[in-house]
């Protein structure tokens, strides 16, 4: 899935997905990291989160999940 909008960006610099820890103040990005580490709780290494961005063109987010391989059985939502 990639979801892209032209608005402001930022600086991909700043943005680390890696790094847990929270510096007093200033808005770092944990949330994204809590994401990527639940989806490769969930799926492995056959989940991603990319991001993308410049200042001034915007940002594309790309997210990429396996193929329910299950066949008549209830897709599981797990939140």
């Amino acid at each position: 899935m990639r979801i892209e909008d032209d608005g402001v960006g930022f600086d991909p610099e700043n943005l680390d997905l890696a790094r847990e820890v929270e510096s007093a103040g200033q808005h770092n990005h944990i949330a994204l990291t809590n994401v990527l580490r639940r989806l490769h709780l969930l799926y492995g290494d056959r989940a991603d989160l990319q991001i993308r961005s410049k200042p001034g063109q915007g940002t594309t987010v790309l997210l990429t999940l396996p193929l329910d391989q299950t066949k008549g059985e209830k897709p599981c939502r797990t939140l």
